[in-house]
């Protein structure tokens, strides 16, 4: 992967950061987004243990959560690189508590950081995907899940009452929220299909994929069942980065 770039969200925990490792590793250059400062900052120790100036390392700050954050991290990395290679939107969380979660801009937190942060960093950064020279073109990853199975279609659908779909506003409503998960990777994969369809359309050389990376000890929901998953689930550093692997590289 030399002379590659690969921006991953969520790069500071589970597969994002034993990903940014592997591309690292590999010789790509990572720009490496995420929330915390601190954790940015030892990803970069764990990357460069040496603590060599390395220029294959880019940190840029962003809270999935708060849109003018996406975006503003966004314009950073647009100002900052004339093209990209592979865009893995890998960051995601679950409503653990079956909650209302609300963020600054009054969305469904789950539905915010899985699904509209990334549509929205997405749309930002397609113009240097659209540049990428990677023989077969560039490649957009959407980590997805399986449990996408849990999503109910009226809940994505607009309706006369709202121009936004129910999936997306927070809500007491229990079941909303034990549903917020399934929602928000179900409306990934539509995210994919409806932008192959207009990459397609436009003759640009970008391929939008959906994974499911099964079963992986991460802490996405928990550290209590974290202990379980190490146990039984694949684990984020060997056979749970298949899936984003071969997103990324098959042909």
């Amino acid at each position: 992967l030399n002379g590659k770039i690969v921006a991953i969200t969520g790069a500071t925990n589970g597969l994002g950061l034993e990903l940014s490792k592997k591309v690292y590793n590999l010789g790509a250059t990572v720009i490496a987004i995420g929330r915390s400062p601190a954790k940015l900052s030892n990803m970069v120790k764990e990357l460069n243990p040496n603590g060599d100036d390395d220029k294959r390392i880019v940190t840029v700050l962003a809270d999935l959560s708060d849109m003018n954050s996406v975006s503003a991290a966004g314009d950073e990395i647009k100002s900052r690189f004339k093209s990209i290679d592979y865009l893995v939107n890998n960051a995601g969380m679950t409503n653990n508590s079956y909650q209302k979660q609300e963020t600054v801009q009054r969305f469904d937190t789950v539905f915010a950081v899985n699904y509209l942060s990334h549509f929205l960093l997405t749309e930002k950064l397609l113009p240097l995907l659209e540049k990428s020279k990677l023989n077969g073109g560039s490649r957009i990853v959407q980590v997805s899940s399986s449990l996408h199975f849990q999503a109910q279609t009226k809940d994505l659908i607009t309706s006369l009452d709202s121009i936004a779909p129910e999936a997306s506003l927070p809500s007491d409503a229990k079941i909303h929220n034990m549903r917020a998960y399934g929602n928000s990777k179900m409306a990934q994969i539509y995210h994919m299909r409806a932008l192959n369809r207009q990459l397609e359309k436009s003759g640009a050389n970008v391929k939008v994929v959906s994974i499911c990376p099964t079963w992986v000890a991460t802490h996405i929901a928990g550290s209590s069942f974290k202990n379980v998953l190490d146990v039984f689930a694949f684990h984020a550093h060997s056979y749970g980065l298949s899936s984003i692997l071969n997103a990324m590289f098959a042909p």
